[in-house]
């Protein structure tokens, strides 16, 4: 049989019809597990290679659909509202893939799965009649239902560490960097009591980077040992001040409300920042002009989530991996009026 065989040949091989051999490559349920098994494993062994443009195309046909505007890409959202992701870091993360998805020849399109969740399985089941070639799951809340999606067959690429549920490829903003550069260049400004207020569900949709780049930095650059402000649940601007007395920090580094910190600082005539300094760890283009701190680049992931999820299904790759990987993208300082050199 030569390299690269037609499902032509395989069936001919088999002594099973086209359809047959078509059903079991693509892990159609209509095809019993063993006669799926094995026609995949002559498949395999025979050097067969599906043609990705080919199956979109036949996807279409079966569909009675031909599309001429770019093959679909699901951007797969599970907040409590529909379109509550436009108004955060997720807006971001879209229009990067979005941009990137149409220079690539596909069209990326939202899909909801319901309230944290809830109607995953009617999602996939809408991702799979509309020929979707793959997914890409932004940041996600932590206290997400069990997604019902179609992991074994469809690419996925998620954004950031937030999604737990499964262990697919990720591009994420480099978190670590995120909070050491902030550090780095409040110490360059002459900060020497350098503190970290942030809410644990926060650090924790981070994979931890933010604290433990924190306290590296603290003892690389020989800064004060503050214990970071690092709350569960909501945190109340009592249990901030308190805080805030006890370690007495010339700056802070926050990932609070973003204007949180600093209403509750003027509330007691401390002054932002002529008395302390405000440095941001998600200063978005929205904040730039009024807030110091980190450029998160999120267009620049959702790009990247786009350009890898794009290899995965021209290579034919579908399913989560094995061995799946962590790309992660660079972030940027960004001067405000909420962080100034100190004097001394």
């Amino acid at each position: 049989m030569p390299s690269n065989p037609t499902i032509r040949q395989l069936a001919e091989r088999l002594g099973v019809s086209r359809t047959t051999v078509s059903l079991a490559l693509r892990n159609d349920p209509r095809s019993s597990k063993a006669t799926r098994l094995r026609i995949q494993k002559l498949a395999e062994s025979a050097g067969y290679r599906r043609s990705a443009l080919v199956a979109t195309l036949m996807t279409q046909v079966r569909a009675r659909r031909i599309r001429t505007n770019g093959e679909v890409i699901a951007f797969v959202t599970a907040l409590n509202e529909e379109f509550y992701w436009k108004k955060q870091s997720e807006g971001e993360v879209f229009l990067g893939a979005k941009e990137k998805a149409e220079s690539l020849g596909f069209r990326l399109e939202p899909f909801w799965t319901g309230p944290m969740g809830a109607n995953s399985r009617q999602t996939a089941r809408i991702l799979r009649n509309r020929g979707v070639r793959g997914m890409i799951i932004p940041y996600s809340p932590l206290a997400l239902k069990p997604l019902e999606l179609d992991w074994e067959h469809l690419p996925v690429v998620a954004t950031g560490y937030s999604f737990r549920q499964r262990q697919p490829h990720r591009v994420a903003a480099n978190q670590f960097q995120t909070s050491m550069l902030c550090y780095e260049r409040l110490h360059a400004m002459g900060h020497r009591r350098i503190g970290l207020a942030i809410g644990t569900a926060s650090d924790v949709r981070v994979n931890y980077f933010w604290v433990s780049a924190y306290l590296g930095a603290q003892h690389r650059l020989k800064g004060a040992k503050l214990e970071p402000f690092n709350i569960q649940g909501m945190p109340q601007p009592d249990e901030f001040m308190r805080w805030f007395d006890r370690q007495r920090p010339d700056a802070v580094i926050v990932a609070l409300w973003k204007d949180s910190a600093q209403e509750w600082l003027a509330a007691r005539g401390i002054r932002v920042p002529e008395d302390v300094s405000i440095a941001h760890l998600d200063v978005t283009p929205k904040d730039r002009g009024r807030l110091s701190g980190i450029d998160q680049n999120h267009r620049l992931v959702g790009a990247g989530a786009t350009s890898l999820l794009a290899n995965l299904i021209f290579a034919n790759e579908g399913g989560l991996p094995e061995h799946p990987t962590i790309t992660n993208t660079d972030v940027t300082w960004i001067d405000g009026p909420t962080a100034r050199r100190r004097s001394r």
